[in-house]
């Protein structure tokens, strides 16, 4: 299963939609998955994103 563009730290990120993709790998022994880009939000100067509507600075989400 691959799993993308999670975007931790934006408004719209879904915590309750990961956890479950999670729980699903973890109780289906044959279930593997790989993890694309877009994991962060990190908005940087020029882009759509913005670091003051952030719902998680970027040291939270490395130890999420």
């Amino acid at each position: 299963m691959p799993l993308s563009d999670f975007h931790l730290g934006d408004p719209l990120f879904d915590e309750e939609k990961l956890q479950g993709y999670i729980k699903w790998i973890k109780d289906n022994k044959n279930a593997y998955t790989f993890i694309n880009g877009d994991i962060f939000d990190v908005a940087i100067e020029g882009s759509k994103g913005s670091q003051y509507e952030a719902t998680m600075n970027v040291k939270y989400i490395k130890e999420w």
